[in-house]
């Protein structure tokens, strides 16, 4: 007599719509910055972008209308990436040197980034005044939404709000100016002197509030 003995298989469970749609909208926003970083603004077509991400014309028109409000996204991205500064649940725990620098390596890589090259180039290409677009909007609210993760890294600070708030204005604007410096080939050295100066002055300005205290 056979046996047949029968096997259970694994079954994938089905994603959901909302799961499918934002797995579509990732692949549109990854394929826009790497073609952004390798062909430049002019040459970033929304179907060619569709073409890279494996989606139709149609799909990535439902989810950005235009290559404007996909390139918003992209800068958008910048505002994500920044709030991840805290995701490792010790860093607050670290001492004063630790966390500057943490948070200075943390946003100058940022700024080495495919996203922040991408966002140069549609910075660069898009300075028209018929372009109808937000996107200089879009990465300024990358600093305006961006800040709590600074808060919590540096909770013990004493600080007003506002001085620490002002404190990473600094700190971003000198990394975003060696940043561009680069993307421009206008500084092609290594800038690690300059990153540990910064470092040293954001730890005694910290450092000598608390000190003061």
């Amino acid at each position: 007599m056979q046996i047949t003995v029968s096997q259970k298989t694994s079954v994938k469970p089905r994603r959901t719509q909302a799961e499918r749609s934002a797995e579509t909208r990732r692949k549109l926003i990854e394929a826009a910055t790497e073609m952004l970083c390798e062909r430049g603004y002019a040459n970033t077509t929304m179907l060619d972008i569709a073409k890279r991400a494996g989606v139709s014309r149609g799909a990535s028109q439902h989810h950005f209308g235009t290559r404007y409000d996909l390139f918003d996204a992209v800068a958008e991205q910048l505002t994500e990436k920044m709030r991840a500064l805290t995701e490792d649940l010790s860093f607050p725990h670290r001492s004063l040197e630790e966390r500057v620098n943490i948070a200075v390596d943390f946003y100058w890589n940022l700024y080495n980034s495919q996203t922040f090259n991408a966002i140069m180039h549609i910075y660069l290409g898009t300075n028209e005044p018929d372009d109808p677009h937000k996107f200089h909007r879009s990465v300024a609210n990358a600093y305006l939404g961006s800040d709590q993760p600074w808060f919590d890294l540096f909770h013990d600070a004493r600080l007003p709000k506002k001085e620490l708030r002002s404190l990473r204005r600094v700190v971003l604007a000198t990394l975003r100016g060696l940043a561009v410096g680069r993307f421009l080939g206008i500084v092609t050295s290594p800038v690690n002197a300059e990153l540990q100066l910064l470092k040293s002055m954001i730890a005694a300005r910290l450092g000598i509030a608390a000190v003061q205290e």
